[in-house]
């Protein structure tokens, strides 16, 4: 009996370790776009960038929109984001090949008088390929939006504090309490920040060009209970889980979120 009740103990605790799940939310800002009560967003008078980063993990995820009443274009070869100050590329010369298979069978004697097309049949294989090349360049029809969204913010799942965070304590949904440890940054001393570089165009030759260059950077990162995640998410944030090991319940429980 009492072998069966520390058994259970044990079960219970290691179920409540990893029902206590943690989050980190970091929280953006820019410099040279424009903060609106939801989005970041860059306008001038030919187009506007809106841009929304909220997911897991973060997407460089943002629309186009183009307010003349001519094309604007936009050439993704001579765009990039540009992330910690490593450039990855919007287009690659690659042909991409997807290929389509399906199984013909054919009759044997022993079948041809009862199921034509049994699986004991005889069979074929026969594929069919598809080619296609990523488009370069973009025609954005007179006030029209596109949208774009190909790369990952942050892919891992912890992301470090330089120094002992504070921890605070703040009212939520339903009256309850969540303790929240966090750091703030500025531009200079941000452990993360990154750019989204642009090329447009009014003419598909390109012989007059302008570019957008929008910086980002997070200005603070908060990590709570993920009970707590959709009290804190918003276009200008996204976040990351914090996986639990095991091995690690007496570090987590000495964290001073579980207090």
């Amino acid at each position: 009996m009492k072998k069966k009740f520390l058994f259970c103990s044990i079960v219970i605790l290691f179920m409540t370790i990893y029902s206590c799940s943690f989050v980190q939310i970091f929280e953006l800002s820019s410099k040279n776009t424009k903060d609106t009560d939801k989005y970041f967003q860059m306008e001038n008078d030919t187009l506007k960038v809106i841009y929304n980063f909220n997911s897991e993990s973060g997407t460089m995820s943002f629309i186009i929109l183009n307010k003349l009443n001519v094309p604007l274009y936009v050439d993704w070869r001579k765009s990039s984001f540009i992330n910690n100050d490593f450039k990855n590329n919007y287009w690659d010369d690659i042909i991409e090949t997807n290929t389509i298979g399906k199984n013909i069978r054919f009759p044997t004697s022993q079948n041809l008088n009862t199921d034509l097309w049994n699986l004991s049949s005889i069979g074929l294989s026969a594929f069919a390929s598809t080619s296609t090349k990523p488009e370069r360049i973009t025609f954005i029809p007179p006030s029209t939006l596109i949208p774009q969204n190909k790369f990952i913010l942050y892919s891992k799942s912890y992301f470090p504090f330089r120094a002992k965070p504070e921890v605070k304590e703040q009212n939520v949904n339903k009256g309850k309490v969540c303790k929240i440890e966090f750091e703030n940054y500025n531009e200079k001393n941000s452990p993360f920040f990154f750019r989204n570089f642009l090329t447009f165009s009014t003419s598909e030759n390109f012989k007059s060009e302008f570019y957008l260059d929008n910086s980002f950077y997070v200005s603070s990162i908060k990590r709570v209970k993920s009970e707590f995640l959709d009290n804190f998410q918003s276009p200008k944030t996204f976040f990351i889980k914090n996986k639990s090991n095991p091995k690690q319940y007496e570090k987590d429980l000495s964290d001073p979120l579980y207090r």
